[in-house]
């Protein structure tokens, strides 16, 4: 799918500093490399999402100017265990940079929590994980080992986060653990209280389609009917889906419905 790579190049960055005193990634710099250029097909066709946007990034940065790939998800093991995984290991220059990749979409909560499209994950979570079990890895006995195995120095590397997602919001637009300025890329409600416009055509998207910013031309649209149908199936499994609405007026509304109730 490689027409989804501009889709994953305008994703926005949750929060900035979200995971302080650990810095961003600076994807907007990044971003200025990769204007014009012919990004190769090869990706993979993978459902999973988090699969997905790996591709997309490792792709970016083999075609990217000023960054060389030199390692990516290096696993990490305590004798037989594993303790996790280093996503990428990029060098600019002479500096080598650790970047933990992370794209996630969550739901605002009425109470102002975000929560995953299943209610099974969340931001704090995300964050909380991230900052004491991901990050704080490379300084581990077990984390340096493995980067001394690529013949590496853990201590010349620095460690980034590119924290990339999407934010739906609850129709009665509650506060939020983000702040004021948040930008909502739609809105979700649940399926039992679901209306929607007979006159309308709709299109579900498969997971790994859900980062992308608008519907491709060729994708399949189907009627409020039909609609109904799949969404149902979808909640008889607890899946959570992406909606898709084209009004008649030719209108894009972009929802997430839910399996679970507010």
């Amino acid at each position: 799918m490689p027409e989804l790579i501009d889709d994953f190049l305008n994703s926005q960055i949750l929060y900035s500093g979200l995971c302080e005193p650990y810095r961003d990634f600076d994807w907007l710099a990044f971003k200025k490399g990769i204007v014009g250029k012919a990004i190769s097909p090869t990706i993979s066709e993978s459902n999973r999402l988090g699969k997905q946007v790996e591709n997309y990034f490792r792709v970016c940065v083999e075609h990217h100017p000023d960054y060389e790939l030199v390692a990516s998800n290096i696993q990490v093991f305590d004798e037989n265990r594993t303790l996790g995984e280093f996503d990428f290991i990029l060098r600019k220059g002479h500096q080598l940079i650790h970047v933990e990749l992370v794209y996630k979409i969550y739901l605002n909560l009425v109470s102002g929590v975000f929560v995953g499209p299943n209610n099974n994950d969340s931001l704090v979570r995300k964050r909380t994980h991230l900052k004491n079990n991901q990050l704080p890895l490379l300084n581990s006995e077990s984390g340096r080992s493995a980067i001394q195995a690529l013949g590496l120095d853990p201590k010349s590397i620095q460690q980034r986060v590119l924290f990339l997602g999407q934010l739906f919001q609850s129709e009665e637009e509650p506060n939020n653990e983000l702040g004021r300025d948040v930008v909502y890329d739609g809105k979700w409600i649940s399926r039992d209280v679901l209306t929607l416009a007979q006159e309308s055509l709709f299109y579900i998207p498969e997971k790994k389609f859900w980062i992308a910013s608008a519907p491709k031309e060729d994708v399949g649209w189907v009627t409020f009917s039909i609609a109904l149908k799949q969404i149902d199936k979808c909640m008889e499994t607890k899946r959570s889906i992406m909606l898709w609405e084209k009004t008649v007026q030719g209108d894009l509304i972009k929802s997430m419905v839910t399996w679970f109730s507010k």
